[in-house]
């Protein structure tokens, strides 16, 4: 019998956001028990560093649960890839990725034409100024903030906070930067 792994992935892009080995579990976890309401996703890649690199609470909602065979690469480096059903592909790091700006209601992502979920936090408090925007339509830019979980509800940032931003379009790699609404 092969050896599994969870992995928990962005519902809109497939981005792989965490992976745990199946063997650290009696039974199969749920995405309840992994993240509770919310996933951390820091602008660290892999290893954690000295200060704080900023976090960003993903909502539950935004998220799913994938039961994969284990694969150690994966378990190494799980932002580097993306699953589409059951198959795993490495993102290739794309040649350019488009500078990210915040205003207070929308997130500024100049010539992107992918689909595109962004969440946001606050860069002290990740749970301050929680917003999302999600983008399906191509060509879109900007992408417009709204309440979680879903963005269906607009709700502008307030002016001047201090915001960790990640954005995941489908098939790049996830980005996390600090920026000011």
């Amino acid at each position: 019998m092969a050896q599994s792994m969870h992995l928990i992935v962005l519902k809109e892009t497939g981005h792989v956001l965490g992976a745990l080995s199946g063997a650290a579990f009696a039974a199969d976890p749920t995405l309840e028990d992994l993240c509770g309401e919310a996933f951390p996703v820091s602008g660290v890649r892999r290893a954690a560093s000295p200060g704080n690199p900023g976090v960003v609470l993903v909502p539950r909602e935004q998220l799913a649960l994938k039961s994969v065979t284990l694969d150690p690469a994966v378990l190494a480096a799980c932002r580097d890839y993306i699953i589409d059903g059951t198959h795993l592909t490495r993102i290739v790091p794309p040649g350019g990725v488009p500078a990210v700006s915040l205003d207070q209601d929308k997130v500024n992502l100049a010539g992107l034409g992918e689909k595109t979920l962004v969440a946001i936090g606050g860069a002290d408090d990740p749970e301050a100024d929680r917003r999302i925007g999600i983008a399906s339509s191509i060509p879109f830019s900007p992408i417009m903030l709204g309440t979680i979980p879903d963005g269906a509800v607009a709700m502008p940032v307030v002016a001047g906070a201090q915001c960790m931003v990640m954005v995941a379009t489908l098939g790049k790699p996830i980005r996390v930067v600090r920026e000011t609404a």
